[in-house]
């Protein structure tokens, strides 16, 4: 968990991958009101891949998280590294 300042834009990255027909999916969380802000960031890739997107604190967000998910069920492996969360201005 992190402060953030609502209206203000961030970038949020991980490097994946998963096993076989596995799927995982990154979601940030605005820990304030309990709400996802954004999860559009998926993969079904055995490689590592980059999941990364761009999202906005929402009004009254002072607290955002990220959540890693293996997506598809409980019996599903995700590997996950190198998570970075930073602003346009390059800050946090």
């Amino acid at each position: 968990m992190f402060t953030v300042f609502a209206g203000k834009s961030y970038y949020t990255a991980v490097m994946c991958r998963v096993d076989s027909t596995d799927s995982a999916r990154l979601r940030m969380l605005d820990r304030t009101n309990g709400t996802t802000i954004d999860e559009s960031a998926a993969t079904t890739q055995r490689a590592w891949t980059e999941l990364m997107f761009q999202w906005t604190a929402p009004t009254g967000c002072l607290r955002a998280g990220a959540r890693f998910l293996s997506a598809t069920d409980a019996a599903d492996v995700s590997y996950w590294d190198d998570y970075q969360v930073w602003a346009d201005d390059g800050s946090l």
